[in-house]
């Protein structure tokens, strides 16, 4: 299960770097740029379940004053869609989706080369020591802001229109959106909004679990704690 777990994580990283040319390694030594290392982590989510992270020391790097937050929406925002799916008929429904592998699927946006160094899983796995960044990737700086920007592009392409309020709530026809990171709620029309989450599951690689009764029935409860409802 756990050398399962590891492949994964390592398999999910082959497009992510490329091999270092001897020529950046050397650009690197003489600009003084920093050649991060890369360490395997382990994590026990809430479910029990474990998983295996790659991560990159971005805090050795030297600051480059950009930008690096992917924006939240508000929780009013959260608020009034929960309200909404509270409130609406039974041919109304909510989908719960997250991102796989989100960072990894965007390309990196500094303007500066970053070059990491391989522990010996990944080192071994890739056949190189040294790599150089090519997407986003947990640790550095940038990622966040990186996947927000490639995320909204998706939405664009869609037909998918950002609130003039919050810039993590979107709208399409009968359907709303918001976007926590790399997680969704996709609410509407049911047919609609599993007509729509079908083209954002290709884009953005989505995943979703459907809701049994009994889940339904949890949820709403959460629902009406966190809403304040009696």
């Amino acid at each position: 299960m756990v050398s399962q777990m590891i492949e994964k994580e390592l398999r999910a990283h082959e497009e992510v770097l490329r091999a270092a040319t001897p020529e950046e390694i050397q650009t690197a030594k003489r600009k003084g740029l920093t050649i991060v290392p890369v360490k395997m982590l382990f994590k026990l989510k809430r479910c029990g379940r474990c998983k295996a992270r790659i991560v990159v020391l971005g805090f050795l790097l030297r600051p480059d004053g950009l930008s690096a937050f992917a924006p939240t929406p508000d929780l009013t925002s959260i608020k009034a869609l929960l309200s909404l799916w509270c409130n609406t008929d039974s041919s109304y429904g909510i989908i719960i989706a997250d991102a796989v592998s989100a960072f990894l699927q965007a390309p990196y946006p500094g303007s500066n080369m970053v070059l990491v160094k391989n522990d010996k899983r990944l080192a071994k796995f890739l056949n190189y020591p040294i790599g150089r960044v090519l997407r986003c990737i947990n640790g550095l700086s940038l990622s966040p802001i990186g996947w927000a920007l490639y995320r909204d592009e998706r939405f664009k392409k869609n037909g998918w229109k950002k609130s003039k309020n919050d810039d993590c709530v979107w709208f399409k026809s009968s359907c709303v959106l918001i976007s926590f990171i790399d997680n969704f709620l996709i609410f509407g029309p049911k047919t609609q909004i599993a007509y729509e989450y079908e083209f954002l599951k290709r884009d953005l690689k989505l995943i979703f679990e459907p809701m049994t009764e009994s889940d339904h029935g949890d949820f709403i409860r959460r629902c009406y704690d966190f809403l304040g409802i009696e």
